[in-house]
């Protein structure tokens, strides 16, 4: 849960034959633990052009988190001392079509990636470890795809390795799965 926001289940719904889960409203999809160095890749697409809003966060807890706004194309840093401090902005095709968003969040600084393309990498303050989570703004959304992979400090600081860690894999299809990383899981 977030910020006190409710998390109701997440409808799924069938496009063509693939299944993907449908977010609507304010709610959220988090999971805990203590991910340090991680990134977040989804697939998503907006059913209208009306306000349709997400955000990506990873190292949420005691107060603090990075979050990506994809309707305003913001990537933050929201701590108790600094409440939404804005470290860059991105322009995201305005549309109702999939697209591929990815977060990277490794030893502080971030790279946003649209469409596998990456738009900019920003550093911030390193935030402690935390969870991480996609929490549906405003209207509706679909996802798919939902990678989650955690790379290992050795990793971290030298990307060249080939360094095992783990990832998590969410589609419609076959729900969870935990899947070794791979260097072929690397945007």
């Amino acid at each position: 849960d977030g910020d006190g926001v409710a998390t109701a289940p997440w409808p799924i719904a069938a496009d063509g034959s693939n299944h993907v889960l449908v977010g609507s409203d304010h709610n959220w999809a988090s999971m805990n633990g203590q991910w340090q160095n991680v990134t977040v890749t989804l697939r998503l697409k907006r059913l209208s052009r009306d306000n349709a809003d997400v955000h990506i966060n990873s190292h949420m807890g005691n107060g603090s988190r990075y979050y990506l706004n994809f309707w305003q194309g913001t990537l933050s840093q929201d701590t108790p001392a600094a409440a939404g401090a804005e470290l860059g902005k991105v322009n995201f095709a305005d549309d109702t079509e999939w697209h591929t968003l990815a977060l990277s969040a490794v030893n502080g600084r971030l790279e946003i990636f649209f469409d596998e393309e990456s738009l900019g990498t920003f550093d911030g303050e390193a935030l402690p470890a935390g969870g991480i989570g996609i929490e549906n703004l405003t209207g509706s959304l679909w996802y798919d795809d939902v990678l989650v992979c955690g790379v290992s400090a050795g990793a971290a600081a030298a990307p060249e390795s080939s360094a095992t860690s783990g990832a998590l894999y969410l589609d419609g299809e076959s729900g969870y799965a935990s899947v070794p990383y791979h260097d072929s899981l690397r945007l």
